[in-house]
């Protein structure tokens, strides 16, 4: 399934029906089995590794993901996620963050990821070697199985940010993007003037 956007100024309504398995999402306990679509910030913590199986059938996240805190060795449950629509900036669309026996997190088959402005993805404190399958790269989707993987590729980037891409975050302040726009902007001015 292909959505093309040019101007991503939405909202998502309540839903009304669950012909195409539409969940929203509350706890990983919680989440049905049979989920196509969910809805709302999917948080896999500390605890919820049995419950991952739960995400096999996923193909739409509208919404966020967090991988917290895991003893998860791979992302092997997220085969069919091809799509992340992220409709609120004030959190990063992707946290992969202290899962220890972490070696491969290649998520799906990820054809795009739609956000308004915020295409971050804050990875950090996860085992040392989680990028040894790319070479040290920072990259969750790998190559692109699609014929057109110039737009894929452009779809699906994201600003990979965190200790284990560079430089660490500091997650306990908040982190929005716009603000760290509008304080180089001013220390610019000041800088001019």
């Amino acid at each position: 399934m292909w959505i093309g956007f040019q101007k991503l100024d939405a909202k998502l309504c309540e839903p009304s029906a669950d012909e195409y398995r539409l969940c929203r999402f509350v706890s990983m306990a919680d989440l049905l089995n049979n989920c196509v679509t969910i809805i709302g910030k999917v948080v896999i913590g500390e605890g919820d590794d049995d419950h991952a199986t739960k995400l096999m059938r996923v193909k739409n996240i509208f919404g966020t993901l967090t991988i917290q805190n895991t003893q998860l060795k791979n992302f092997s449950f997220f085969d069919q996620l091809s799509m992340i629509v992220h409709l609120e900036d004030s959190d990063p669309v992707i946290k992969i963050l202290g899962n220890k026996n972490l070696t491969y997190p290649k998520i799906g088959s990820i054809s795009a990821i739609h956000t308004r402005f915020n295409k971050t993805a804050i990875i950090q404190d996860n085992h040392p070697k989680i990028f040894n399958w790319t070479n040290g790269t920072c990259e969750l989707f790998g190559n692109s199985p699609y014929k057109m993987d110039l737009l894929v590729t452009y779809r699906r980037m994201l600003d990979y940010v965190g200790e284990d891409c560079g430089a660490r975050v500091d997650l306990l302040s908040s982190f929005d993007p716009r603000m760290m726009t509008f304080i180089s902007l001013i220390a610019l001015l000041w800088f001019l003037v």
